[in-house]
């Protein structure tokens, strides 16, 4: 009795209905695993936000200081960096977490999928020498003052007062409008700086090309989340965070960072941006923007 079997034309025909439903499938398994990093990512965000408004809460209604760094004499170029920055630590690597937001906060690891501190779309920090595995940045601009990107775009060059002071809740116009974190593009070793803005980035090469370092990224749907001063956070492609209005503000971002402008108008050729608001300006007297 002869046994019936598939015909190698049934079986090329099998295969070929499954390469099908794999190619039909497996970009909606990329998006779903996309989405829920997202989710994580807005999840980490919004618990970080809220430790920044109980840090103002427990002092005088003031956030921490984004850092940078001032100069304290000028006769040896000599600078100094602030001591109450959003993210302080005791020196390199794990374990060295100290003040800042960190007692609200302190789910920190080397592991992006389990840091509160970082995107799970973030790299770790090489050897547990960086900041683990951190990819958020302070707006720059969220201080009691400071002195204007042209001062600062050259590095240890300010001595203004209160540049070391984070802004107070009550001096922001508009504390739903106004960056107060963001996720920034992260060094190939997993570092980045704890504060920024789209005026300055520190190089090219970045972990999430073709965004330069320090600038906001657009891993979530060509997007990113940004964490605002009164604690909501919300997605926006980087390019509607500014205006386009009558202080063209396109020219300063060519003059200030042209680096980025660059990937934005040639790479990315999602033309100059221009939203209605503009989110990094905290509008607070002593702050020259930008």
């Amino acid at each position: 009795m002869r046994r019936k079997a598939f015909t190698l034309i049934e079986l090329l025909v099998v295969i070929a209905i499954i390469a099908i439903l794999a190619a039909i499938l497996f970009p909606v398994f990329s998006q779903a695993r996309a989405k829920a990093r997202q989710a994580t990512c807005t999840s980490n965000l919004k618990q970080i936000g809220l430790a920044f408004l109980m840090y103002a809460t427990d002092y005088d209604g003031k956030f921490p200081t984004p850092g940078g760094q001032r100069l304290i004499n000028p006769a040896t170029g000599q600078c100094e960096f602030p001591q109450n920055g959003w993210v302080q630590s005791a020196g390199a690597g794990l374990g060295q977490d100290i003040g800042g937001i960190f007692p609200y906060v302190k789910m920190r690891t080397n592991n992006p999928s389990s840091n509160l501190w970082s995107c799970p779309h973030a790299i770790p920090g090489q050897n547990n020498v960086f900041s683990p595995g951190q990819n958020y940045v302070m707006n720059d601009y969220v201080r009691a003052a400071h002195p204007g990107q042209n001062f600062t775009r050259t590095g240890c060059s300010t001595t203004s007062a209160g540049y070391f002071d984070g802004a107070s809740d009550a001096s922001l116009a508009q504390p739903a409008q106004t960056i107060l974190v963001y996720e920034g593009a992260q060094r190939t070793n997993g570092s980045v700086a704890r504060n920024g803005s789209i005026y300055f980035s520190l190089g090219a090469t970045s972990a999430h090309p073709p965004i330069p370092v320090n600038n906001p990224t657009i891993y979530h749907s060509n997007g990113s989340n940004f964490i605002f001063c009164d604690g909501h956070v919300k997605w926006f492609r980087p390019e509607v965070t500014w205006t386009n209005d009558h202080r063209n503000q396109n020219a300063w971002l060519q003059t200030y960072n042209p680096t980025y402008w660059n990937v934005l108008v040639n790479v990315l050729r999602v033309g100059p941006g221009g939203g209605s608001v503009d989110m990094w300006d905290p509008q607070i007297g002593g702050v020259v923007y930008p």
